[in-house]
């Protein structure tokens, strides 16, 4: 083997592992509560289907009579069911966690059949409350 091939060799390897590195970090910090996955919840699906797309059961359940996302006309819901997200704040290219920031956050509300009936979505950011 000359040392031609043997530095592209190893510029080859250097790269593979590289671009598996980012593909690793991509996949464990991206946050599953976001607006893509909000749009993926159609209404009539069951609470367990919002479960599989939002990765977690959800982390706070109330009757949306007491705040949260508006009730729809024409609907009655029985429960109102949120998922957080990170709280992140937006710099220039890239978004960090931070203390005083507000979560993103899926408000869902469930009829009562225990089929969606109406959704919602906050970004969250920063906070000038603490």
């Amino acid at each position: 083997m000359t040392r031609k091939q043997l530095y592209w060799g190893f510029s080859a390897l250097v790269a593979v592992a590289c671009l598996g590195a980012f593909g690793i970090c991509w996949t464990v910090l991206r946050d599953p509560i976001s607006s893509a996955n909000c749009e993926r919840i159609q209404l009539g699906m069951t609470e367990s289907q919002v479960e599989s797309i939002l990765g977690k059961p959800a982390d706070l359940q109330f009757h949306p009579r007491h705040g949260g996302l508006p009730i729809s006309p024409g609907t009655n819901p029985e429960w109102e069911k949120n998922w957080f997200g990170k709280k992140k704040s937006q710099f220039r290219f890239f978004w960090v966690e931070a203390d005083n920031a507000t979560p993103t956050i899926i408000y869902v509300h469930f009829d009562f059949d225990g089929k969606v009936c109406n959704k919602g979505f906050s970004p969250g950011g920063i906070s000038v409350f603490r």
